[in-house]
C-alpha cells in the first residue's frame, strides 16, 4: 500500500506514472496530486479467480444476449482477425462483434492466466485498452477482477468468472 497525500491510500498497481520529460525543464518538475488522482475513480475491491483451471466470459457491449466463453489457461490473445495474416491471428476473434469498426486490433490484448489469478496486458494496440476507465500502459500486467470492464478500442468488454 502507498501513501499519496494524507488520506489517498492507493495500491502499488494505481499508480499514474508520469510520461518522460521532453527537456530538462521538465525534468525536475513536480505533479500536483490532483493530476495524480482521478477524483471520480473508484476504488473496489473485487473477486479475483484462483484455481488450477480459469474461465471467463466476455459480455461484450450491444451483445449481452451471447456471452463469449473463454477457457484462460497461460496466454490468451483477444482481437479481431484478418484473411492473409496468419501470423498473426488472435485465440479468440472479436469479428463477430464488430471488432474492426470499433477499432480492436489484431493482437489487442492477452489474458494470462496464473496460477494466482488472471491478468490482463495490451499488446501495444492502435487505439488502446482501458481496465475500469484508467489506460492501460503497453506490456504492463495487471489484474482482472469479476465484474472488471475492458475497453478495447471502442468496444466495451464486462468480465465475468465463471465456475
Amino acid at each position: 500500500m502507498v501513501q499519496i497525500a494524507k488520506h489517498l491510500p492507493i495500491e502499488q498497481t494505481d499508480l499514474f506514472v508520469p510520461p518522460k520529460p521532453e527537456n530538462d525543464n521538465e525534468r525536475n518538475r513536480t505533479m500536483p496530486v490532483t493530476k495524480l488522482l482521478n477524483p471520480e475513480h473508484v476504488f473496489r475491491w473485487g473477486d479475483l479467480e484462483t484455481g488450477p483451471e480459469k474461465k471467463v466470459q466476455l459480455r461484450i457491449s450491444g451483445h449481452e444476449e451471447k456471452p463469449l466463453p473463454v477457457a484462460v489457461d497461460g496466454a490468451v490473445i483477444l482481437g479481431r482477425s484478418a484473411q492473409g495474416d496468419e501470423e498473426n491471428q488472435p485465440q479468440v476473434s472479436l469479428n463477430d462483434y464488430g471488432a474492426q469498426a470499433l477499432g480492436v486490433s489484431r493482437q489487442h490484448v492477452a489474458l494470462l492466466g496464473r496460477k494466482w489469478g488472471i491478468r490482463v496486458v495490451d499488446l501495444r494496440s492502435k487505439n488502446g485498452t482501458y481496465l475500469n476507465g484508467a489506460k492501460l500502459p503497453p506490456y504492463q500486467e495487471r489484474i482482472l477482477r469479476d465484474g472488471d470492464e475492458l475497453r478495447l478500442g471502442h468496444m466495451i468488454i464486462v468480465i465475468r468468472f465463471v465456475e
